[in-house]
């Protein structure tokens, strides 16, 4: 949380430094989820950033008469848990880095997509621009 608060608040984190804030847009402003901010289990984030946009959720879509702005979050279950035997940090929903996944996405977001966005309709033509932290597909792998 106080590296959010310095980089995206503006907070100084001490005398010697400025902080940063990132400034909010005029119709809204979304922060997205990545997989630097699981490390901490996203409390940043979470507390935080969520306090400042207003945001729920860190997935969302964002519609007009021709687009589908659709952002998911690919960060929030990229890392899995410690083993047992760490317990504090799985208390904490710290995440362990050397535990990568598939950054699935959960059934909530799932049910969203389908119930809520519709994104299955064969009748919407609107065009689909989807934002998420891993892209989906690499010409490189």
């Amino acid at each position: 949380p106080a590296q959010f608060d310095s980089n995206m608040l503006g907070i100084a984190p001490n005398k010697q430094q400025t902080g940063v804030k990132f400034p909010k847009g005029s119709l809204g402003t979304f922060f997205m989820n990545g997989n630097h901010e699981m490390i901490s289990g996203g409390t940043g984030l979470m507390k935080n950033g969520f306090g400042y946009t207003g945001q729920k959720t860190t997935y969302a879509s964002y519609q007009s008469d021709f687009w589908r702005f659709i952002a998911l979050d690919t960060g929030y279950l990229c890392y899995g848990s410690f083993p047992p035997f760490f317990s504090e940090f799985n208390a904490r929903g710290a995440r362990n880095l050397a535990n990568e996944t598939d950054a699935f996405q959960p059934d909530q977001v799932f049910e969203w997509l389908r119930d809520v966005v519709k994104i299955g309709d064969a009748s919407d033509t609107r065009g689909i621009v989807l934002f998420t932290h891993h892209q989906p597909f690499s010409d490189w792998e």
